[in-house]
């Protein structure tokens, strides 16, 4: 207001998308010639003397311009004044790391930001986020306005909150989707396990040149993921193979996340590496049973390298069968300990274990073992007697 009283009337700016400056110095002359404030005189003596306003040349634009703004269908401008506000603060680096999308365009960082980041949820520095302050700010998330710059210009001094700083759980927790959207994609990617009927197990041509059966269990195919348990179970594989050993893996295959009624995993088996399907538990214990009836030379062992997905009887079945006596219980990844390899639930922290304090000191017998590279290595041979 005072600029349009100081200059813009006499630069023909018009103060109201209903009153154009020019139109009624145009339409009334005796204003023009008296040289005041056309506006000022509409408002004072004008509109009482019956003279009429004539709508700015921009009034259409200007309130399609608004209704979009208010319906959050297009962006409020952003001015030199705001621009030059929001460079004091907006930490360029931080942008273009956390946005490589931004970096490999070319852009600059601070008027993607004003245009189009804030919309995307793009925060401008690390002790900013946008989220938090619409969250926590309702009345500016319905104005629609430039928060980073709302906060700069009045927000700080209101005392409003820049960021939560909670710590990284709470930030965790509050980008969980909820249950029910989460359980709809597993229904969605969600997919049936074939299973494989075999009554000898498919096993009678392997069994021939070898003399001695390792059976290991573990999470997962070593053979065609890549990680550093399957690099133990493979090289363990190979050495043992080195020995004239068959080598009998076995790998729950996943079950769906959401089941409607109690199922058991199906068995996924490794024979010398070759992957040779899935089967029922029942239906490996079976063929396992069936193909060693008659196989008694050599020595037997077993490794566990991971218990998940196994249930603990059906190892103690397997391994019994196999007829092996002595074996090694890996401790990759606090398995012996926790619940699962990635330690999180919620994305934070489920170990599972029991406190520090309570959990017995390690020993001898329950410390890691070394990978099996050769018969010398401690215990290795020793399982095999």
């Amino acid at each position: 207001m005072a600029h349009y009283a100081d200059a813009g009337w006499g630069e023909g700016r018009d103060p109201a998308p209903w009153f154009s400056t020019t139109g009624y110095l145009e339409r009334y002359p005796d204003v023009a010639e008296g040289g005041g404030n056309p506006f000022y005189h509409y408002l004072t003596t004008g509109r009482r003397e019956g003279r009429e306003a004539t709508a700015s040349a921009q009034a259409l634009d200007y309130l399609v311009a608004e209704k979009l703004r208010r319906d959050g269908k297009a962006d409020m401008p952003i001015t030199a004044a705001d621009r030059a506000l929001a460079a004091t603060e907006f930490d360029a680096a931080f942008y273009l790391f956390n946005n490589s999308d931004v970096a490999a365009s070319g852009q600059d960082p601070l008027d993607h930001f004003l245009l189009r980041g804030w919309k995307e949820g793009r925060d401008p520095s690390r002790d900013f986020h946008l989220h938090d302050y619409l969250e926590l700010n309702p009345d500016v998330a319905a104005a629609g306005v430039q928060p980073f710059v709302h906060f700069l210009a009045q927000g700080r001094s209101e005392g409003r909150i820049a960021k939560r700083r909670l710590g990284f759980r709470h930030d965790a927790l509050a980008r969980l989707r909820p249950l029910q959207e989460r359980l709809a994609d597993c229904e969605v990617w969600a997919r049936a396990v074939p299973l494989d009927e075999a009554s000898d197990f498919v096993l009678a041509d392997s069994v021939s040149g070898r003399r001695h059966l390792h059976v290991t269990f573990s999470h997962d195919n070593y053979a065609a993921v890549v990680g550093g348990v399957q690099a133990s179970v493979q090289r363990e594989a190979v050495r043992f193979g080195s020995w004239a050993a068959i080598t009998c893996t076995s790998i729950p295959r996943p079950l769906a996340h959401r089941r409607h009624r109690p199922r058991r995993p199906a068995a996924g088996v490794l024979w010398n590496g070759v992957k040779l399907g899935a089967f029922r538990p029942e239906t490996l214990i079976e063929g396992l049973r069936s193909a060693l009836a008659d196989w008694t030379e050599g020595k037997r062992s077993f490794a566990i390298h991971s218990m998940l997905g196994h249930s603990s009887r059906e190892v103690i079945d397997i391994v019994r069968i196999a007829g092996a006596n002595a074996g090694h219980y890996w401790t990759h990844d606090f398995t012996s300990l926790c619940a699962g390899v990635h330690l999180l639930r919620n994305d934070i922290v489920n170990c599972g274990a029991r406190p520090q304090a309570v959990r017995p000191a390690a020993s001898a017998s329950t410390a890691p073992t070394a990978s099996c590279t050769s018969t010398s290595t401690p215990g290795c041979s020793a399982i095999w007697t």
